[in-house]
């Protein structure tokens, strides 16, 4: 058997002629990936870091956001080399340390991650290759920079060779770094292929990240190993599941329990959904899944929860419980998938079935060794078996229950923390003393991370503060969410500070989540009972106090930003997610927004109207009044004024442009349907406005792009490998000027002179916001210049798939030569898209003589619509002050 059928490329090269077509990769908005694409992608990435100077079997460090592009960079640089994917979330510190420990030959960066990962890289010497993603071609594509050329053959690894290197923390802040070969992935793969009897047909919703042995092995290599397909999602988000989840039509997914909770909560909004899916298992991994959760589970979808048990050091999964008709024992972690489990005694000898002890596993799937750590490997095996760390029991059909963990590790949902780590970041506050941390109950999580501190005398420090210094050096979930001051840390008999058991010993216990420990009290005004609901919602609970701690009724790091973003949605107010530490009650919080500086969102009438449903137009160009006074017939026509630099949020990306406005149209509008439009870059604009309005579960009746262009496929994109190009644009100027009469020539030179100059301006610009906002201050007052910030905006801007009414109005007089699409790239973004064609050219197409035309398409689309407008919150300036100019 060759290498090539040795390795991991096997599973996107081993297909049939006829299956090399079946989809292998799948992701929001983009065609599927076939196996033979995925093969081709792969094959092409590995001889390019081949050529780049890498040897076969070198560490490439890769840190990428999650999507399809992550899954198949990690098979492309695993088939020849040795991949480790890190958190993107991690700070610089981290990154520093498990890069240092790593000494990865090169690190390949996703190009849109704002991280300081490339900032460490290069001071620690290593080579960085940027990944741009290719959202116009299949899912899962991209190019790599790396400025050298390519190998001609690729030389890929065989069954025996690292693929995979991930880090598990242990009691110590020096991260072990497990390495698993490709025959630890391979054979692990297709034991959770036969646990789940998975077949080419089965589709999997990932929505685990891709830095973890949880979404890499079990998500995605089982997949390829059965020739089914996956689909990646940006990672988990709630709000948008069952919208990935109709849209994919997954045949099951996998999770931790706590992403479990939050679909659950947000299920019962989505039956008609559910009951349209071919789901026919959920998996649940990473911790234990309440009982009641997997019944309610079970009951909400229709299918059995297959919960299982693994860890890293064994290529992610040891043991499950098997699918009916297979028996299910309530409380098991259920039998082996593949490796030898058995339970071991204190003196090393293996105990028999009902005993409890500490869990030991060996097998085909066990890593070899930490990685140049030979005393973890020590503590590790012991007589052929590898220690687990946890104790529990076996019976005499073999299934398996776990009683409890001996290691000192916390284990919050999932995510395994090294509690040393968290002792040197506080310690390293100057009124801190002594710290250790250690794992607390949890109702939701399992376990979080709570701390005891003892401060230094003549000094004070409070919670919040240390809660803020940590969130500062490490990532948000590794801040203690509980944090005791004590005089002296409790010990042991022999002077050793013991971890465990430390939450008891400090009466640290855990409440059920739907009581409270502090007496119920009930909002006393508008705001606190507005907080209330949201807190209701987001929490699952039926009855929240105005002082419960947001954090004490089970909140977590995904829970507060789905919080924030309710509150940005209803109340009209940012806040950062610091503020949930300095605020964490209902009563504090409603304070603080009382405080906060309100939004000054802002709308011009450009043509009154009656009480029809009005028209927004996104800055309100005055090349819009002749359309505006012939298309309002009982309707008002709005400009969207355009928000001073100091009222916009930083970074002044598109989002939180589109962010604003949506709140000056709310104060118009309270509810859809919605009409809305933008001409050139501002269309781009009302594209990102519809989403957010449609993301909100607001009805969105129509969209009107006029002459826009998708700035993806344009040559403007900034992102996803579309960086400006000279040559596109030197095409396009020639094919003008060879369709430009010749006494006009002069004045269309001139024209793109003054263009030219404006974007050398624009650069400069651009190069001083930036340097703005890596100093970390706000942008100056003096740049006031709109237009340059819509265009900044655009040229940076990913459009997502938008599945409303969307209608593209574009001139005929455009240079033929340069435009194949006659969708101006909008095709693969907008799902239900009419194209409209009208004279003149990108100005012109405004005149009188086509107005009657504009007018008709518009009038067409919204008739029969009727809407309450609050014509009070309607702004009286005029559109000319408010455009934003071109």
């Amino acid at each position: 058997m060759d290498e090539y059928q040795r390795g991991l490329v096997n599973l996107v090269g081993r297909q049939s002629e006829e299956a090399a077509a079946n989809p292998a990769l799948l992701g929001y908005g983009q065609p599927p990936l076939s196996y033979d694409g995925l093969r081709a992608l792969v094959d092409f990435t590995h001889r390019k870091l081949l050529g780049a100077g890498l040897r076969r079997g070198d560490c490439v460090a890769l840190v990428n956001s999650n999507g399809p592009e992550a899954a198949a960079a990690f098979l492309s640089i695993a088939a020849g080399h040795v991949c480790a994917p890190l958190n993107p979330a991690y700070r610089a510190v981290e990154l520093e340390l498990y890069l240092s420990h790593l000494k990865p030959k090169a690190l390949v960066l996703d190009a849109r991650l704002e991280t300081d990962a490339a900032v460490v890289a290069s001071r620690l010497g290593i080579p960085v290759f940027y990944l741009y993603p290719d959202r116009d071609r299949p899912a899962g594509t991209f190019s790599l920079e790396t400025g050298l050329s390519i190998k001609k053959h690729a030389n890929f690894a065989g069954g025996d060779e690292v693929a995979l290197v991930l880090q598990t923390s242990g009691t110590t802040s020096r991260p072990k770094i497990v390495p698993l070969t490709h025959a630890n992935l391979l054979d692990n793969a297709r034991n959770i292929c036969r646990a789940f009897q998975l077949q080419p047909s089965d589709r999997c919703l990932n929505i685990m990240p891709l830095f973890d042995g949880h979404g890499l092995v079990v998500a995605v290599l089982s997949s390829l190993a059965a020739g089914a397909s996956v689909f990646c999602s940006p990672g988990f988000q709630v709000a948008r599941f069952f919208s990935w989840f109709e849209d994919c039509g997954p045949t099951w997914y996998t999770a931790v329990p706590t992403a479990h909770q939050a679909i659950l909560i947000h299920a019962a909004r989505h039956r008609d959904v559910i009951a349209r899916s071919r789901l026919r298992f959920m998996r649940s991994g990473a911790s234990a899944l309440p009982p009641r959760v997997r019944a309610e589970l079970e009951d909400m979808f229709r299918v059995p929860v297959a919960e299982a048990y693994g860890m890293t050091e064994a290529a992610t999964q040891i043991a499950c419980n098997p699918l009916p008709p297979g028996l299910r024992k309530p409380g098991s972690a259920g039998i082996s998938t593949g490796p030898e489990i058995a339970i071991m005694g204190p003196d090393g000898d293996l105990l028999p079935s009902g005993e409890t002890g500490e869990i030991v596993i060996r097998g085909a799937t066990v890593t070899p060794g930490y990685l140049n750590n030979p005393e973890a490997n020590a503590g590790a095996f012991l007589r052929g078996w590898f220690r687990t760390g946890d104790r529990g029991c076996l019976d005499s059909d073999g299934y398996l229950f776990i009683s409890g963990r001996t290691k000192e590790m916390i284990n919050r949902g999932g995510e395994k923390i090294a509690p040393r780590e968290i002792d040197e970041a506080l310690m390293d506050h100057p009124a801190v003393q002594q710290a250790v941390a250690f794992a607390i109950p949890d109702a939701r999580l399992g376990e979080d991370v709570g701390a005891a501190v003892v401060l230094r005398e003549g000094t004070s420090a409070t919670i919040a503060e240390l809660q803020h210094f940590v969130g500062r050096r490490l990532a948000e979930f590794k801040v203690p969410r509980k944090i005791v001051f004590v005089s002296e840390i409790p010990k042991g008999p022999t002077g050793k500070v013991q971890r465990i058991g430390l939450a008891a010993k400090l009466q640290i216990v855990s409440a059920p989540l739907e009581k409270s420990t502090k007496p119920f009290i009930a909002p006393r005004n508008e705001n606190e009972e507005l907080l209330a609901a949201i807190w209701r919602q987001v929490l699952g609970l039926d009855q929240v106090s105005i002082h419960d701690g947001f954090f004490e009724l089970g909140g977590d790091s995904s829970a507060a930003a789905q919080l924030l973003v309710c509150i940005r949605r209803d109340l009209g107010k940012d806040l950062a997610m610091a503020s949930l530490l300095d605020a964490p009650t209902i009563a504090s919080l409603a304070v603080l927004l009382r405080a906060s500086v309100p939004v000054r969102p802002r709308v011009s009438v450009m043509q009154s109207g009656g009480s029809r449903t009005p028209f927004f137009c996104v800055h309100g160009h005055p090349l819009f009044r002749q359309l505006a006074q012939r298309a309002s017939e009982g309707r008002a026509f709005l400009a969207l004024v355009p928000p001073a630099v100091e009222d916009l949020r930083l970074p002044l990306t598109l989002e939180n442009m589109a962010a604003y406005h949506v709140q000056s149209m709310r104060q118009v509008q309270p509810a859809g349907p919605y009409y809305l439009g933008g001409w050139c870059n501002d269309g781009v604009v009302a594209l990102e406005i519809a989403r957010q309005l449609r993301l909100s579960g607001e009805d969105v009746g129509g969209l009107v792009l006029f002459d826009s262009r998708n700035p993806r496929v344009s040559g403007l994109s900034a992102c996803q490998g579309g960086r400006p190009s000279v040559w596109r644009r030197l095409r396009y100027h020639l094919v003008r000027m060879r369709q430009t009469p010749r006494r006009e020539l002069p004045g269309y030179l001139a024209l793109r002179g003054k263009t030219l100059a404006a974007r050398l301006k624009q650069r400069a610009w651009q190069l001083g916001y930036t340097l703005k906002l890596l100093n970390d201050r706000r942008v100056s007052s003096a740049v006031r210049d709109m237009e340059q910030i819509v265009a900044y905006a655009v040229a940076n801007y990913l459009p997502s798939r938008y599945d409303g009414p969307a209608i593209l109005i574009r001139p005929q007089d455009r240079p033929r030569s340069l435009d194949e699409d006659q969708a101006c790239g909008w095709k693969s973004v907008l799902a239900d898209l009419e194209v409209h064609e009208v004279p003149g050219n990108h100005r012109t197409m405004f005149l009188s003589s086509n107005v009657e035309i504009l007018a008709s398409i518009l009038c067409e689309m919204m008739d029969g619509e009727m809407s309450r407008v609050d014509h009070d919150a309607i702004s009286a300036e005029p559109p000319e002050t408010a455009h934003a100019g071109r």
